[in-house]
């Protein structure tokens, strides 16, 4: 593969982040140019009340510029098995490649997939269609209204919905209502089952069933917010 760069490590970042934000322990990386590097877990976990709103995503597609491009194995294999084609063809018509990297994660090899190419816009995506793999896209791709946000001083997470981006004047659209049991299971619960998933890629313990125990309690809670201090 080519060059391990600063930003394709902070890239793998963003594409775990949604895991390290949550797990128990420290996370021991060795990347592939043998550098290290050592992540500390958070001490608090909290579910936010903003989390308990409906979004309604305007299909701006901002969110798709900053696609992370980086997939696990797992969930690579499973979208080479939903689409052969894509897979296949993206290398001759967009000018882009696949390749594979491992990182040691607290001695355990991990495998993942990168998407190299020259667009800031993901290959993906489709101005009239919009996201061609919705639904089999890496898990960060599935993330950006739902945010676990870190202080790294205090160390400590909050999960909740936001706009997409660091700063409101990114210009997202989303709009959001009363959060419906639909949209809370087939949306929301099915995004954390994904970060499990991912979890497990890493073979990092994780609060995840926690976090999912206390949205589904926040759910049916008129005050709907919940401290999983010391899980």
């Amino acid at each position: 593969m080519k060059e391990w760069t600063k930003a394709r490590r902070l890239q793998f970042r963003n594409a775990i982040q949604c895991v390290t934000s949550i797990m128990y322990g420290s996370m021991n990386i060795e990347y592939p140019n043998d550098s290290k590097e050592v992540i500390k877990p958070a001490v608090m976990v909290t579910v936010s009340d903003k989390f308990y709103r409906g979004a309604k995503c305007r299909m701006c597609k901002r969110c798709c510029s900053s696609a992370s491009r980086v997939w696990s194995d797992r969930e690579f294999h499973v979208l080479e098995q939903v689409h052969p084609d894509l897979v296949n063809e993206l290398p001759k018509t967009h000018g882009v490649s696949w390749s594979s990297f491992e990182v040691t994660v607290n001695g355990r090899v991990c495998k993942f997939r990168s998407l190299s190419a020259s667009k800031k816009v993901c290959v993906f995506l489709d101005r009239v269609k919009g996201c061609l793999i919705h639904g089999v896209e890496p898990v960060s791709c599935a993330l950006p209204v739902i945010k676990f946000k870190q202080n790294a001083t205090k160390r400590h997470t909050v999960v909740t919905k936001e706009q997409f981006g660091r700063s409101y004047n990114i210009g997202c659209p989303i709009e959001y209502d009363v959060l419906t049991r639909k949209e809370f299971s087939r949306s929301d619960l099915e995004v954390m089952h994904r970060v499990k998933l991912l979890a497990e890629d890493l073979g990092l313990p994780s609060r995840i069933d926690w976090v999912v125990k206390m949205l589904k309690a926040g759910f049916k809670d008129p005050v709907r917010s919940a401290d999983i201090k010391g899980l």
